[in-house]
């Protein structure tokens, strides 16, 4: 890690009586630069450790106090046990957390963490929205069929990992998901920290939601999308950027993995001066 990104970010544990609890990684800056705090919502298959590689330190390091959460059903890939959890529930997630943090917020999705950041923003009232790399409202089922006719082991392997995790092929999936000159350690270390997902959520995930449009609700969206995203490819990212009424920007020589592929500063730093135009 760069040296001027050392900042000390914590596992901790939100208590909820009625669900089992939340844990999230929280980065405290020494010194604050503004009231708004940083909710990172991680996509399918991860958790919240991803975004404590570089952004976490990042924006603490800007001022930024941060948040990232684990969604319900993270757990070690054997043994396997499947769960029954749905979008509903990882949006009960995020907003005991918000809840919990009870300040002006911004939310911040990769991927699937991406649309459930777009489903809350329809109940709750965040500063903005900034989407990585994110499932569009439609869903995945268009992404789903274009990628069964561009690479249908790709398709293949990101199925079976849900259901039989010994089925799937760690190479398609550090392809899918980094730049060929990805640290091979950083993907190394990724690629253990990730989870089965719940079939039900991604069967969900392929059919529309009701999301508010940006443009309607007056909530400032950033959509960012990968040039080489094997996953969300690019006319997903420019149709999430229509439906908020926005211009996408495609970061160039970047994969799905955007916040510990190579080029992960560009985004970061992107992130930073939207934030500084559109939010504080």
């Amino acid at each position: 890690m760069e040296q001027d990104l050392k900042s000390k970010v914590t596992l901790e544990r939100l208590a909820r009586p009625y669900r089992s609890d939340l844990e999230y990684y929280h980065a405290q800056p020494e010194k604050p630069c503004s009231d708004v705090k940083l909710v990172f919502i991680h996509g399918a298959f991860s958790n919240g450790w991803v975004w404590t590689v570089f952004f976490q330190p990042y924006f603490a390091s800007l001022g930024y106090e941060t948040y990232a959460l684990n969604l319900r059903g993270r757990r070690p890939i054997a043994p396997f046990l499947p769960t029954q959890h749905g979008l509903a529930d990882y949006v009960g997630d995020v907003e005991d957390l918000v809840d919990f943090i009870d300040a002006p917020h911004v939310l911040i999705g990769h991927s699937l963490g991406g649309l459930i950041a777009q489903k809350l923003s329809a109940l709750s009232a965040p500063l903005a929205l900034a989407l990585l790399a994110s499932v569009p409202p439609e869903g995945l089922a268009i992404s789903a069929w274009q990628m069964a006719l561009s690479n249908p082991l790709l398709l293949w392997n990101t199925a079976t990992f849900s259901i039989s995790p010994q089925l799937s092929s760690v190479g398609l999936a550090r392809d899918a998901l980094f730049s060929a000159d990805a640290d091979e350690d950083l993907v190394n270390i990724t690629l253990r920290q990730t989870s089965p997902e719940a079939p039900r959520a991604l069967m969900e995930a392929q059919l529309p939601i009701a999301a508010a449009p940006g443009f309607l609700s007056g909530i400032p969206v950033m959509v960012l999308g990968a040039a080489n995203d094997q996953l969300i490819p690019a006319g997903a990212v420019q149709r999430t950027a229509d439906f908020h009424g926005v211009e996408p920007f495609i970061m160039r020589d970047l994969a799905h993995a955007v916040m510990v592929d190579t080029r992960w500063r560009r985004v970061a730093d992107h992130l930073h001066d939207w934030l500084q135009k559109n939010v504080l």
